[in-house]
């Protein structure tokens, strides 16, 4: 009886620190003669802008957090490929204070939540539980993170987009970038592949976690979306390169994938940096390996802000001055997103029909062939860059294409 004498006579209540205003309490007693009580406890003044914990404060535990965020960056994790099913939706929630954490819909929860939750948007958040973050791929650094569950709730707020920042972001200067980790872009997230994967790779002695990176640079040149099929994919994929360069002159190669490379909105920048520098944070990136070249590659969960009114953006442009030139187009090898639609209203042809055509009548002339290849001798190449002046072999040679015929100028190249 003396708990519950505190309990009543206490000024303030529990965690809350808010004052009572009334109490209304019944004593009862078991059969055994135990007694407790019930009270139901009324409080002064306005306390619902206490009831939201910082991301800060989160930790594992039985407690019933409540947050209010913004969500910076949603995307679904497909498991490597661009439209298969969803293996979870991830995201980068907000507070108000800046504070960041990853979030995470399972599996089996994401059909409920799919239609409720958007990137850009505020909510209010509770009934959720706070894990150890991943050990391997993590869009964010953090302690924890939050795994929604069937019985999560959350309210949309609207109005009060001011009150949060919209993104976060801890640059690596590109110089400092690790060596490529050549993982796979298939991570799903599962306790028991983390466990696996941070006892197989690593960097030097130690054992190394994957975040990550997030860059800032100058957009020196960007290729078309074209499509591109790699052997650790099971269908076609979209690609487009875009070429950064840091104040100190280092340079590397983004790679886009997939929806992220369709989306970039290449003919704008290119048309605004024609003029003006484009200075561009990219977030959620990996380090890879290209044609022995160091890059960084962006797909779901990567994003990009473009001269954004962000501090590292202002420095860099201030640094900069006019220190700069068009940004280049780089050619590469492959159908453009619109040559791949452009081919439902290609003739369509047989084998046998190709190898009867005339070569002279036909050229310039494209046609649709479907084909199965039987057999396939390793030793020898079935296809080559060809140049699209003479048609001849053609070679990489930096952001463009050298014909190997030296008496022909062509810098582009298409696959034959």
């Amino acid at each position: 009886m003396a708990r519950r004498r505190r309990v009543l006579h206490a000024p303030a209540v529990g965690a809350l620190c808010v004052r009572k205003r009334k109490i209304l309490y019944s004593v009862e007693f078991q059969k055994r003669g135990l007694p407790h009580a019930h009270i139901l406890v009324w409080l002064k003044g306005d306390h619902s802008k206490m009831e939201f914990s910082p991301l800060s404060q989160l930790c594992q535990g039985t407690t019933i957090w409540r947050i209010r965020v913004y969500v910076s960056r949603l995307w679904q994790h497909r498991g490597g490929t661009d439209h298969g099913p969803i293996k979870h939706t991830d995201m980068v929630l907000l507070d108000a204070q800046g504070n960041h954490m990853y979030a995470e819909v399972p599996e089996k929860n994401v059909d409920s939540f799919i239609d409720r939750i958007e990137e850009g948007k505020i909510y209010d958040i509770r009934k959720f539980l706070v894990f150890p973050r991943k050990y391997v791929f993590r869009p964010v650094e953090g302690h924890s993170m939050i795994k929604f569950t069937k019985r999560t709730e959350l309210v949309e707020r609207t109005g009060m987009e001011a009150e949060f920042p919209f993104c976060t972001y801890a640059l690596t200067p590109i110089a400092h970038l690790p060596r490529p980790a050549d993982m796979p872009e298939r991570f799903t997230g599962d306790s028991a592949n983390d466990q696996l994967l941070s006892s197989v790779f690593s960097w030097g002695s130690s054992i190394t976690s994957f975040p990550s990176l997030d860059v800032i640079g100058l957009i020196t040149g960007i290729s078309e979306a074209v499509q591109y099929v790699s052997a650790s994919r099971t269908e076609p994929s979209t690609k487009r390169v875009i070429h950064l360069k840091d104040l100190t002159g280092h340079q590397i190669m983004v790679i886009l994938w997939g929806e992220a490379a369709l989306n970039f909105e290449a003919d704008e920048v290119m048309e605004l940096g024609s003029t003006d520098p484009v200075i561009v944070i990219l977030v959620g990136t990996l380090v890879k390996s290209y044609d022995g070249h160091r890059g960084v590659s962006g797909s779901a969960a990567y994003r990009w802000y473009i001269n954004e009114d962000l501090p590292d953006i202002r420095d860099f442009r201030n640094r900069l001055r006019d220190n700069f030139t068009a940004i280049q187009h780089i050619n590469l090898p492959g159908q453009t997103a619109a040559e791949v639609d452009a081919q439902v209203n290609l003739e369509t042809k047989t084998v046998r029909e190709l190898a009867n055509l005339d070569m002279f009548d036909n050229r310039d002339a494209r046609f649709f062939c479907t084909v199965v290849l039987s057999r396939h001798n390793p030793s020898q190449r079935w296809w080559f860059s060809s140049c699209t002046t003479c048609h001849k072999s053609s070679l990489p040679d930096g952001t463009a294409y050298r014909c190997s015929d030296p008496a022909c100028a062509g810098i582009d190249a298409i696959p034959r």
